[in-house]
């Protein structure tokens, strides 16, 4: 019924994707998975600090080019949350499931 719907996240890993989801209540997030690990690195958008992209980020072109497009989808649609996998700030305003339903 497209309340949830997964996306190719090139770049990261081999396979990586990431996820809409939009509730009963018309709230619509994205989870991006390690594309960037907190929010800034969309809002940039950023890549990750030079030892972790070097450690984790298989193509490093192609996460920044994910990044930009994710940022782009931001910026047209404000109500959307965009939540990264580490950020900390981001799931402490969100809650942590089942609270990000209400």
């Amino acid at each position: 019924d497209g309340r949830l719907v997964l996306v190719p996240l090139p770049g990261h890993t081999p396979g990586s994707v990431g996820l809409f989801v939009t509730l009963d209540s018309g709230r619509r997030l994205f989870f991006s998975g390690d594309t960037s690990w907190r929010l800034e690195g969309v809002e940039g958008p950023r890549q990750k600090f030079f030892a972790g992209r070097a450690l984790v980020d298989r193509d490093p072109a192609r996460t920044l080019a994910q990044l930009a497009k994710i940022r782009l989808l931001l910026r047209s649609d404000p109500r959307l949350s965009v939540i990264p996998a580490h950020d900390a700030r981001v799931q402490a305003a969100l809650g942590y499931f089942p609270h990000w339903l209400e």
